[in-house]
């Protein structure tokens, strides 16, 4: 079983989306994911951790499109890999209890004065004040723990841990189906 998760929270990328901070949360999402492209060996299962912004837009930019890579990697990955024997999932989950607004620990040294630190104080502070608060109430990782060995003994493609976020999800898959029937008695000219 491989299990693959990085990530550094989108606070570190809002300062720049476009710049240091975005290639970082880039990095740190996408990179171990890419590794996973071509596994040696046969059977096993692959989870590979992304978040509910991998399904539905809603933090800031640099983070929701590297867990949308995320997830697009573990769908396009599944069934080219069923063949093996080796199952895929893609754990999404919604605000858990973990360490993530203190994820700028991890940036790499290479990458050190490069980046502008979230401010504690001041203009802003609101949003990571309440991000903060939401985590520290969040959803026991232990919990999501069970959830991923369900997942695993079960092939599950997508593992959800909570309902919060559902309507987000539905909203956006109706968005996508009205699209399609804005042009469904068109013809394609080719």
């Amino acid at each position: 079983q491989i299990v693959s998760t990085a990530s550094i929270a989108g606070m570190v990328a809002l300062t720049n989306p476009a710049g240091e901070g975005g290639q970082i949360v880039s990095t740190a999402s996408i990179a171990g994911m890419v590794a996973l492209t071509n596994p040696a060996g046969e059977g096993g299962q692959i989870v590979s951790t992304a978040s509910i912004a991998g399904m539905v837009a809603l933090t800031n930019p640099a983070y929701d499109v590297t867990k949308f890579g995320v997830v697009a990697l573990s769908e396009d990955l599944r069934p080219k890999l069923a063949a093996r024997g080796i199952g895929v999932s893609v754990l999404c989950p919604g605000v858990i209890r973990t360490n993530i607004v203190d994820s700028g620990r991890n940036i790499p040294s290479r990458f050190a004065g490069q980046i502008q630190t979230t401010p504690i104080e001041g203009p802003g502070t609101e949003v990571l004040k309440a991000v903060t608060e939401a985590i520290a109430a969040g959803i026991d990782p232990l919990y999501v723990g069970e959830l991923v060995r369900e997942a695993i003994e079960n092939d599950w493609p997508h593992i959800f841990t909570d309902m919060q976020f559902e309507p987000h999800i539905e909203a956006r898959f109706a968005a996508i189906k009205q699209g399609f029937d804005r042009i469904r008695d068109r013809v394609p000219r080719h």
